[in-house]
């Protein structure tokens, strides 16, 4: 592990500093050669333009014009042609010639009117164009296109690289010879060769470039044994250390017997300050796990207590059905689907004596321990209550009573109808909670009537209104806690009261047993949620009268 760590910690640092090195080899070289060219160049420009004007002193217009003319040479003509010799053989250029641009074609396209020579051309070329010459195709093209537009343009110097069979790269000058009255009369060309100059470049170019890569050679070399020592050993010798830290956390070792193994990292700099705090964090890391552990036991220890509280909970309602097989009055199913904790919604359903049946469905407002045993306090004293015989009314009164005198902010929503199963009589009281969908036979569900009174728990001495139906054979009641309605899926969308109440319609199509019923809408309501956890315990209560 250590070797493959290293050795791809350095060929990536050496990698970087290589490219980076040859990127400032490159650049260098290139910024040089473009510099010493163009220097160059205009040294050779300048250099044309002394010839150039050199060469114009020396000719007389009028009588360049008249031998042009006539085609014959004259005394000056000759004078003049001697100094232009005199000024090839001192200038060490290629060509100094004066010509007539006659057309823009590729042969013909100038009339020589002077050609300077040296005097050893002279003993070795034997046909030197002169006066009245034509030039044939001794003009390359890129030269030749450039006669006419210099003649006619300003009195500039047009410079033209270029290059021929004979001679590769040359660099033309051409002025224009102008008479008395400014208008262009002939053209003066130098020709000057370039093959000495760029041969010259492209050494200064080859001596950049191997100057910097072996300076570059040099710097990474020192710059790489500077890195290894100051950076990559420490950063390895650091990462075993951690390597370590991490093979003995995934053994067995209790967090007490975890060891950092000391890096040994002295550099001065932030990779000694990086070693120092990795170990204060493996140090904290430590302490922390050891607590990590301890919590984690308690909160297993909670766990299993919340689990058997839970069950006794989920104990505490009825969950045999049919509840009473031997009563054939009415029938009656209910179901409950806990959220992810503990919470406090419950129902029950009891005999109050032989022809007297309670139904009671509620909610606690919070969740947690706190609303189990506050669900069961209310479930047992309603269930005491009403045993005694008293009123819903009553029932729900001295349930408040009690639950109020040491309440510290929770409180019950509860729904408690009693049933006189001799004459169908519903007599109930509602308490803040949801209200109940009652279906008559023949008809569809609809919102029964109440009127809502407190909540229990809020405040003792307040009344509660109770109030009665008639219940007639095959009439079907339906108490469902609020988290039927308020369930929300992905989208935080509602089930809502008005979806549900029109699923229960469409439910007693499709089934008549309540079980059956009461499943189409667990169903539902789970295809609803789409896998959204859901926030409230969903319970529902199903009654059918038979009278």
């Amino acid at each position: 592990m250590e070797k493959r760590t290293q050795k791809r910690l350095s060929r990536k640092m050496a990698a970087i500093c290589s490219m980076f090195a040859l990127t400032i080899s490159i650049t260098l070289g290139v910024l040089g050669f473009y510099t010493y060219y163009h220097n160059i160049m205009e040294q050779y420009r300048l250099y044309i333009e002394t010839i150039v004007k050199l060469a114009e002193s020396t000719i007389k217009v009028e009588d360049m014009m008249r031998c042009i003319e006539t085609g014959e040479k004259s005394r000056q003509y000759e004078q003049t042609q001697k100094e232009l010799d005199n000024i090839k053989s001192r200038a060490h250029v290629e060509f100094i010639y004066v010509i007539l641009p006659l057309n823009d074609g590729v042969t013909d396209n100038a009339m020589y009117v002077w050609n300077a020579v040296t005097e050893e051309e002279q003993k070795i070329f034997t046909d030197i164009d002169s006066l009245g010459d034509l030039s044939g195709e001794g003009f390359p093209t890129e030269v030749s296109r450039h006669f006419m537009p210099a003649m006619e343009g300003s009195r500039e110097i047009v410079y033209v690289p270029n290059s021929t069979e004979e001679f590769d790269y040359v660099l033309t000058g051409l002025y224009p010879v102008c008479g008395a009255d400014e208008k262009p009369q002939a053209l003066i060309g130098v020709d000057i060769r370039m093959d000495e100059i760029y041969m010259r470049l492209y050494q200064y170019l080859l001596y950049v470039v191997t100057g910097t890569v072996c300076i570059g050679g040099i710097f990474l070399f020192l710059f790489l044994r500077v890195l290894k020592k100051s950076v990559v050993l420490p950063v390895i010798r650091m990462a075993d250390s951690a390597e370590d830290f991490v093979r003995q956390s995934n053994g067995s070792l209790e967090p007490s017997q975890l060891v950092f193994r000391d890096p040994h990292v002295d550099t001065g700099d932030e990779i000694q300050f990086l070693s120092e705090s990795l170990k204060v964090m493996t140090a904290e890391l430590v302490e922390y796990m050891g607590n990590l552990k301890k919590v984690a036991a308690d909160r297993e220890r909670i766990s299993a207590e919340l689990n058997v509280a839970t069950g006794i909970q989920s104990s505490m309602l009825p969950r045999i059905f049919p509840a009473f097989p031997e009563r054939t009055e009415f029938d009656i199913y209910a179901s409950i689907q806990v959220a992810r904790e503990m919470g406090g919604s419950f129902y029950d359903l009891f005999l109050v004596d032989q022809n007297h049946l309670a139904l009671v469905i509620g909610e606690i407002k919070g969740r947690g321990i706190p609303a189990a045993l506050l669900m069961v306090i209310t479930k047992t004293l309603i269930k005491n209550h009403a045993q005694l015989g008293y009123s819903p009314d009553k029932v729900l009164a001295e349930t408040n009573n009690q639950l109020s005198e040491s309440n510290e902010g929770m409180t019950t929503t509860a729904f408690l109808g009693i049933v006189d199963l001799t004459t169908g009589v519903l007599t109930y009281v509602n308490a803040g909670h949801s209200v109940p969908l009652l279906k008559h036979a023949g008809k569809e569900f609809a919102p029964l009537p109440v009127k809502n009174c407190f909540v229990l728990g809020s405040m003792a001495g307040v009344p509660y209104w109770q109030q009665s139906i008639q219940l007639v054979q095959g009439d079907l009641l339906f108490l469902y806690t609020k988290g039927l309605a308020e369930a929300e899926n992905r989208g935080q969308v509602q089930y809502s009261a008005e979806h549900m109440q029109m699923r229960l319609n469409q439910a007693l199509k499709e089934a008549y047993a309540l079980d059956g019923i009461c499943k189409i809408m667990t169903d539902d309501v789970g295809e609803f949620l789409d896998g959204a956890a859901r926030q409230q315990d969903i319970a529902m209560l199903l009654f059918r009268f038979f009278g």
